[in-house]
């Protein structure tokens, strides 16, 4: 089976910037599952992992406008004071979630009356390399098709209906098996 439309991904990946420092990573971790051809992940990402197989391991080079988009100047602006909650002591780097909007907002800024703070993802004009290792595909039902991003899913919870008692073993039923086809 490979990476299409409505279909369930389970997948490691670390992502790493351009001077190659890693960012983030799933191995050694909880895998990330997705439902692809919903918009649930990053263009770049989704257009990388698009017909490829379970066990394909590859790496990919994401530039910004692919991923989290440029920085754009219009979302670093001045606020109030007023704005953050007074027994809270500001710093440049911190984050906070937005009231109004469900969004993070990072302080880049700390004035006496004023706070400037950038709306931008923090990754914005960021080219980003990942290295990607595709754990399991797999069909996907209604309910994943609306929600998209399923998230981090935890190898002990994984379940598999398969008769081959392996979890892993890489085959094309609801679980990931199909153990039929002598492939386990």
């Amino acid at each position: 089976m490979k990476v299409s439309k409505h279909k369930v991904v389970r997948f490691h990946y670390s992502i790493k910037d351009s001077s190659g420092e890693i960012l983030d990573s799933t191995f050694g971790e909880a895998p990330m599952e997705y439902v692809h051809g919903v918009d649930a992940i990053m263009e770049g990402l989704e257009k990388a992992l698009d017909g490829k197989e379970v066990n394909s391991s590859f790496e990919v080079h994401i530039p910004s406008d692919e991923a989290y988009g440029p920085k754009e100047d219009e979302l670093i602006f001045k606020v109030a004071r007023s704005q953050f909650p007074p027994d809270v002591e500001l710093e440049v780097g911190d984050i906070f979630n937005t009231s109004e909007q469900d969004y993070e907002v990072t302080i880049i800024e700390v004035n006496d009356d004023e706070i400037v703070i950038d709306a931008n993802h923090p990754l914005a004009g960021e080219d980003l390399s990942f290295d990607i290792n595709i754990l399991n595909i797999r069909d996907a039902n209604e309910t994943e098709i609306k929600n998209g991003l399923l998230g981090f899913i935890n190898d002990e919870d994984y379940e598999c209906d398969c008769d081959c008692d392996d979890e892993d073993c890489g085959c094309d039923d609801d679980c990931g098996c199909d153990c039929g086809d002598g492939d386990c």
